[in-house]
């Protein structure tokens, strides 16, 4: 069990992950690293949640045969999930408020 609650997890690091590594600013990218990066940031995030739904329920079902600290893997998993919502090239690159037109002269 702790294999994939360890499995669920790394997948959850890997929506939050990939997209961030291969999208950022000042680096050239590849077409098809770039597709991959683009799919994994549409659907990374619903792929996250449900690992962490899956790994909190397999902790649960599991509870009498898991050691305890196997409980850090659905925890980190959440806060993976919880991540993967935050659009970080929104928070890197705030849009301007308001615009503050100046004459030439």
């Amino acid at each position: 069990m702790i294999r994939w609650l360890a499995l669920m997890t790394a997948v959850a690091f890997g929506c939050v992950a990939y997209p961030m590594y291969v999208i950022r600013p000042f680096r050239a990218q590849g077409a098809t690293e770039l597709a991959i990066a683009l799919v994994v940031r549409a659907w990374g995030p619903m792929l996250a949640i449900a690992c962490a739904v899956a790994s909190v329920a397999l902790l649960v079902r599991f509870w009498s045969r898991i050691h305890k600290a196997a409980v850090v893997l659905p925890l980190l998993t959440a806060v993976f999930a919880a991540a993967g919502q935050i659009n970080i090239f929104e928070r890197m690159f705030r849009p301007i408020d308001t615009l503050d037109n100046l004459p030439a002269s």
